[in-house]
C-alpha cells in the first residue's frame, strides 16, 4: 500500500500529529467503482435529519448513511438526542432498505454494488447490544462474520459511537456488523473482521476549513493518515468536515474512503461534474 518512508516531515500544525519522523506522505487518490462511480465514496451524516431519512440519500445516489440510535422502552429510536424521534431504526432504515433489496434484484440499487448503515450508538446500556444484534439478525441482507468468516450481503452494517458498545456489538459471535474506530494511532494493530474503519474529527487534524489553498502542513497530515490507514487494512471517514467543493477534492485526492456530509445534494452535484 506504500513504499519506503525516507523523508522527515516538519510540521507547524497545532493538531494532533500524525506524520512521523522518516514518513512520507503521498495522495492515494482512489478510482471511482466501475459501475457506481464516485458514488460510492458517499456518507450522508446524519441522515435521519433530512426531510426523508434515507430516501433522500438514495434519490442521491449515496451508498452509505448515517443513523443515530437510542434504547427506549424496548424500542431502538432513531435520534440525536433521545428525545424527538422520526420512528425506530427498522421502520425508517432496515425495512426500507429490505424493501429496496427485494425490489432490486438483490442490492439496494440493483447494480451488486454494496451499500454501509452506520449506526451511531449514543448511549451505554447493557440490554442494547443484544437488542440490536437480535433486531438485526432478522435481516438476511446484513453481512455478517463468526470472527474469522465473512458472509457478505447487500448490507454492511458499522457501529461507531459509544466504544463499550460498538466493541460489545462487534464482539459477538456471529457478529452482524463491525466497528470503527475514533482515535487513531500507529500502533495500532492491522485490521481484522471485527474492526474495520476509523471515523475521526477533521479539526483534530487539520486546521484547513476549505477557504483557499490547503496548507501544506495539513496535506501532508491527510496524507499520512491515509496511508497509515490504508496500512492497517482499515478505511477512513472523517467527520465534521466542512461542506466544500474544496475540502471533497482534496480528501479525494488523498485517498479518504468516504466523504462525509450533511449537504446531500453538493455532494451530488460535485462528484456528477467529476
Amino acid at each position: 500500500m506504500r513504499a519506503g518512508l525516507l523523508v522527515v516531515l516538519g510540521t507547524a500544525c497545532t493538531t494532533t500529529p500524525v506524520c512521523v519522523p522518516g514518513q512520507l506522505p503521498y495522495a492515494e487518490p482512489l478510482a471511482p467503482d466501475p459501475i457506481a462511480g464516485y458514488e460510492i465514496f458517499t456518507h450522508a451524516h446524519n441522515d435521519y435529519a433530512h426531510v426523508r431519512p434515507l430516501l433522500d440519500a438514495l434519490d442521491a445516489g449515496f451508498r452509505s448513511v448515517e443513523a443515530d440510535i437510542y434504547y427506549a422502552n424496548g424500542a431502538l429510536i432513531v435520534s440525536h438526542d433521545g428525545g424527538s424521534s422520526k420512528g425506530t431504526l427498522e421502520q425508517l432504515y432496515l425495512d426500507p432498505l429490505a424493501r429496496q433489496v427485494a425490489a432490486n434484484r438483490g442490492s439496494v440499487f440493483g447494480d451488486g454494488v454494496g451499500f454501509r448503515l452506520v449506526i451511531d450508538i449514543k448511549e451505554r446500556r447493557d440490554a442494547l447490544p443484544g437488542a440490536l444484534a437480535a433486531l438485526l439478525a432478522r435481516y438476511p441482507m446484513v453481512s455478517r462474520s463468526d470472527g474469522n468468516a465473512v458472509t457478505a450481503g447487500p448490507v454492511d452494517v458499522v457501529f461507531t459511537g459509544d466504544d463499550a458498545m460498538k466493541r460489545a456489538l462487534a464482539a459477538q459471535s456471529p457478529s452482524w456488523g463491525t466497528r470503527d474506530s475514533n482515535d487513531f494511532s500507529t500502533s495500532d494493530l492491522p485490521g481484522d473482521p471485527r474492526w474495520t474503519d476509523y471515523a475521526l474529527a477533521w479539526s483534530d487534524y487539520l486546521a484547513w476549513d476549505g477557504g483557499g489553498e490547503v496548507p501544506a502542513e495539513d496535506l501532508q497530515q491527510l496524507e499520512c493518515l491515509v496511508n497509515d490507514v490504508h496500512a492497517q487494512h482499515r478505511k477512513l471517514r472523517m467527520y465534521a468536515t466542512p461542506d466544500r467543493a474544496s475540502v471533497w477534492a482534496v480528501e479525494l485526492s488523498a485517498g479518504v474512503d468516504y466523504l462525509n456530509t450533511d449537504d446531500l445534494a453538493g455532494l451530488a452535484r460535485f462528484l456528477a461534474a467529476r
